[in-house]
Order: C-alpha cells, then sequence, then structure tokens
C-alpha cells in the first residue's frame, strides 16, 4: 500500500468515526394564541449597563468597585479561565502528537575488555528522533469529550454573568435603599422639628388657659412617636451602609471610618422609561443560570458518548523517524563489557497546546 492510500484510508476512517452520545432536543416553548402584550418585542434586550441609565455618578461609582473587588466575582472568572485551559487540552487530543527525542553516549571498553583485546578507543553515539503519534476517534471519544469540555466552558461563563448580575443587582438595591432611608430620615427630623414647634405652641396656650391639660399631652404624644421613629432609621441606614460596604469588598477599618457616598435628592434620578419585557420564554432563556444549567445538561450528555466509548477498542497510530551518529564502529565481540556516560532530552515539539492548557 502506497504511502497516499493509507493516507486516504486514514482519513476516511477519522471522518467517519461515530458518535454514541444521546440526541439532546431541545423543547421549543409555545405561547398560546390568546397571549398579548404591549411591550412583547423578542428583539428589544435591556442593556448590559443599565445602571448607568439612572444617571446617578454615586451609583455608577459603586457598581464599578464592587465589580473589581468582589471575592465571588473574581473565583467564577477564575473558573472560566480554568474551564478555557481544559477545553484547549481536551481540543489537542484530537490532534496528532509530535514529540523530539534526543540522546548523547559516551561509550568505551572496560579494562579488562581493552587488555584482553589489545586495546579500543571510547567513542560518541549521538541520536536525534521524532515520535509522531495519533489516536483514531472512530466512536467519538475524543470528539464528545471536546463538546463536554466546551460545554463546561459555557457553563462557567454563564455562571460568572450570573454572579455578575447578582452583585451588580444587591449593590443597586442596597443603594436605592440607603436612598430610600435617607430621604425617610429626612422626612422624620422635619416631623420631629415641626411637633416640637408644635408642642411649644400648645404648652403656651395651655399656660394662656385657652386648651386643656389632654390636649397639651397629645402634642407630646405625637413628639415621642415622632422622635422614637429616628432612633431605628438610623440604625437601618447604618445597617445597610455596612451592607453596602461588604459587598464593595472594604475592610472592617474602612467601613467603620468611611461612608458611602450617595446623590442629593432621589428625584435627580433618571428612571428608565420601560423595560424590556418580551414573552416570559424569552425572559427564562436569558437568565444565566437557567443557561448554565441547559450547558451542564450538554456536557453530561456528551460524557455519556465518552463513558459509552470506553467499552470499544481504541486504535492508535505511532511513527518514528530519526537520526544517529557513531564514531569507532564495533570494537569488541562476545561479552566484554563496556562502560558509558551519557544523557537524554525528550520534549514535545508539536502538540497543538497540551502544554499550555495545563
Amino acid at each position: 500500500m502506497t504511502v497516499k492510500a493509507l493516507l486516504t484510508t486514514v482519513m476516511a476512517l477519522a471522518l467517519g468515526g461515530c458518535s454514541l452520545a444521546p440526541t439532546v432536543e431541545k423543547p421549543e416553548p409555545s405561547v398560546p394564541e390568546t397571549w398579548t402584550s404591549a411591550r412583547l418585542s423578542a428583539d428589544e434586550k435591556l442593556p448590559l449597563d443599565w445602571w448607568r441609565g439612572y444617571g446617578d455618578p454615586a451609583l455608577v461609582t459603586l457598581v464599578e468597585e464592587a465589580l473589581d473587588a468582589n471575592s465571588d466575582l473574581q473565583l467564577a472568572a477564575g473558573r472560566v479561565a480554568e474551564a478555557r485551559a481544559l477545553l484547549t487540552g481536551q481540543q489537542a487530543e484530537q490532534y496528532p502528537l509530535l514529540e523530539v527525542e534526543g540522546s548523547a553516549v559516551r561509550q568505551g571498553p572496560s579494562e579488562e575488555a581493552v587488555n584482553s583485546a589489545g586495546g579500543g578507543q571510547p567513542f560518541n553515539d549521538i541520536q536525534v528522533g521524532g515520535v509522531l503519534s495519533y489516536e483514531l476517534d472512530l466512536w467519538g471519544r475524543l470528539a464528545n469529550a471536546s463538546e463536554a469540555a466546551r460545554a463546561r466552558l459555557l457553563a462557567s461563563a454563564a455562571n460568572r454573568e450570573a454572579v455578575r448580575l447578582a452583585v451588580i443587582g444587591e449593590v443597586a438595591n442596597g443603594y436605592f435603599n440607603l436612598r430610600a432611608l435617607d430621604r425617610q430620615i429626612d422626612i422624620a427630623e422635619r416631623t420631629v422639628s415641626s411637633r416640637r414647634e408644635s408642642v411649644a405652641l400648645q404648652r403656651a396656650r395651655f399656660e394662656g388657659g385657652e386648651i386643656n391639660e389632654l390636649a397639651l399631652r397629645q402634642a407630646e404624644s405625637e413628639l415621642a412617636a415622632a422622635e422614637s421613629e429616628l432612633p431605628r432609621l438610623r440604625q437601618q441606614r447604618s445597617l445597610q451602609r455596612n451592607a453596602l460596604a461588604v459587598l464593595l469588598g472594604r475592610d472592617p477599618q474602612r467601613i467603620v471610618r468611611s461612608d458611602i457616598s450617595v446623590a442629593n435628592t432621589i428625584g435627580e434620578m433618571d428612571v428608565p422609561a420601560s423595560i424590556p419585557a418580551g414573552r416570559p420564554a424569552d425572559l427564562m432563556v436569558r437568565r444565566p443560570d437557567i443557561a448554565a444549567a441547559e450547558q451542564e445538561l450538554i456536557a453530561a450528555n456528551a460524557e455519556i458518548g465518552v463513558a459509552r466509548a470506553a467499552f470499544l477498542p481504541r486504535i492508535s497510530f505511532e511513527g518514528l523517524l530519526g537520526l544517529r551518529s557513531a564514531s569507532g564502529g564495533d570494537l569488541f565481540q562476545g561479552s566484554a563489557s563496556t562502560w558509558q556516560l551519557g544523557g537524554s532530552l525528550v520534549g514535545p515539539l508539536l502538540d497543538f497546546g497540551r502544554s499550555e492548557a495545563l
């Protein structure tokens, strides 16, 4: 068989490889005929930087600080990098592996062999060669393993996006709660000031005999109720500030000494006119946790094909090509002993990213 015919046969076997993984059928969501929505738009999507739409520089600063310092998000990014490296290594298994081998030996006869044979000179033995190995993916084992690694990568990316959205959502929600508490405290302080003036007025009227004592005590009771509300609101604001500081990754000392900057009034914020709705099924598909679960299902399905292929035989090819240079020839015959001193070096020459993936 010629080299061309051999290569043709190998390519045909490789391309004709089958997959033992079951087929994944993605269900198509159906919308009832009576479903109506004035905001139904499948093409319109919420922008990735939706928090900038409120026009609040303080909110933008807090979100950026949280994204830079949040440890959960950094861990999720590290898992994405790990999954990407595993995918690169798994894809490289589908390509041939070419390694280079080299050895250098200084060899000579022992003292007894020299005396018996009447002489002998040491000589150098240098070898350089290449080893090519390739596995035919007849049953789709390598292809399914790559598909599983790719799905794991997409699932890790979706999980990172889920963590990112959770961090942004928690920061935005905490910031809005803080703004609302500031507004409530401002209203409560104004109420206390107004009721103090009312108590002073009622006391003057009581001393002047215009009202009875009941009216005065009622005004004092309303003042006490307003004053008791202030400590509760201030405590809630302190707890909300601490919760925001934790989301921002600030250390405890900085949490105590620093403060969360907010805008002047909540009325200065630009509220978005509308939020894209779309069909409920489309909203579910957009969720990163749903996308991650879908990719995990695809990965598990591909791993079934890998496990099934493990029960079947594998076909691999190996080739060796090398050069050798020696000086001295065959110096001894029989069982004469020799001595040698040397070393060898083996390393990948072309591995299609296997080493980098590790």
